[in-house]
């Protein structure tokens, strides 16, 4: 088992993975210029302290869900994901996942990405709390000092009270830290401070009373919050047998449309307002490649969809419906020959916009610029 020295400059153990080496690039670089490296940077807590039993101790708190990437935590208690909270923090706000209560300890030192942000893992790590935490939900984090007083003018959280905690990793590290309490609340509550460990008690009743305005102005089901979390687990999971890809939402089997939403792209959707792209979508299942062609407002708005970040389009679906286009084309709009251009007579009824060819400022029409047409079709019979 690792020890307290060993957490702070090696990795090995249920770290040792390519998930955990490519969460944070510097992981293993040389740390102040010394032969040791980096490492995790994170507070070892042995397995039995941290379960306190079972859990029955933690009430309300029994229905526990965690996201770790350390391996070595497999046989916690708690409902469990194993993997980068980089990327889960992507998918979990995706579906609109909310938390009543954040308790997070962050790795010191580390540099993480975020939604095109890079910063040091525990200031990501408040941003990705800042953005899970739910309307007047509770939490607390673990960082260095330094961080702290970062994250504290950062977010819509507020710090409710915070301890300090100068040796919290023994007398061999001096990385001085932070406990701190935090709130999503509209009325800010005035910060509690103490500055040694052993003053904690004075803490105590503030943080009951905190707690305990929390426990009835924060509702969320539990079997609901569990539901997104199994969603959460399993497309994770299957993202990362993909080897981090999506499955494609649509597809093409012969000639036909095909269209698979996983529960968590349902949900996503839901959660988006977009319940009604869901029903297009669907009702393309089964449908003819060629009804792309026919109705090229369909595709281009398979293609907005996706463009949202809603959808996965495979590859093949774009060569098949190019070839049914260029094959549609030919056989509806016959070519020609008009002096020294080729004429191609096309039926308007399908097209919504055209690319205006020649100015026109009575009209107001600029050569090169897409303009919206309707077009309607009539019978003459001579």
């Amino acid at each position: 088992m690792p020890t307290v020295e060993q957490k702070g400059s090696h990795v090995e153990g249920g770290l040792l993975t390519d998930e955990f080496l490519d969460s944070a690039a510097n992981v293993l670089q040389s740390h102040r210029n010394r032969s040791a490296t980096k490492g995790a940077q994170q507070f070892f807590t042995p397995p039995e302290v941290a379960d306190s039993g079972t859990g029955n101790l933690l009430q309300p708190f029994a229905h526990r869900y965690g996201i770790e990437i350390d391996r070595d935590y497999t046989n916690c208690s708690y409902h469990k994901m194993i993997g980068d909270c980089q990327i889960v923090a992507d998918l979990a706000t995706a579906i609109g996942m909310k938390c009543r209560r954040i308790v997070a300890n962050p790795p010191f030192g580390l540099r993480w990405k975020w939604r095109g942000k890079e910063g040091r893992s525990a200031q990501i790590a408040w941003r990705i709390i800042d953005e899970l935490l739910a309307y007047n939900g509770r939490g607390a984090i673990i960082v260095p000092t330094k961080d702290f007083l970062a994250i504290k003018e950062d977010g819509k959280a507020s710090i409710v009270a915070h301890v300090e905690v100068p040796g919290l990793f023994g007398r061999d590290v001096d990385v001085p830290c932070v406990i701190a309490f935090f709130s999503d609340s509209y009325y800010r509550e005035s910060e509690a401070h103490v500055s040694n460990p052993e003053q904690l008690p004075n803490l105590i009743p503030h943080l009951r009373t905190l707690m305990r305005q929390a426990s009835w102005q924060t509702r969320t089901p539990d079997n609901e919050f569990r539901e997104q979390f199994d969603l959460l687990r399993n497309e994770f999971q299957e993202r990362q047998k993909n080897e981090g890809h999506r499955r494609s939402c649509i597809q093409v089997q012969g000639k036909r449309i095909k269209v698979y939403l996983s529960p968590f792209e349902r949900m996503r959707l839901i959660h988006g307002n977009k319940r009604y792209v869901q029903d297009q979508i669907k009702a393309l299942n089964g449908q003819s490649i060629y009804q792309f062609a026919d109705s090229p407002k369909d595709w281009r708005y398979v293609l907005e969809v996706a463009k949202d970040g809603d959808l996965e389009i495979g590859p093949e679906v774009h060569a098949a419906y190019e070839r049914v286009r260029q094959e549609t084309e030919i056989i509806r709009a016959p070519m020609l020959p008009n002096q020294n251009e080729v004429l191609r007579v096309a039926a308007l009824r399908d097209v919504d916009r055209i690319q205006c060819r020649k100015d026109d400022e009575d009209r107001g029409f600029k050569a090169g610029e897409t303009y919206d047409i309707d077009s309607r079709t009539t019978e003459i019979h001579e």
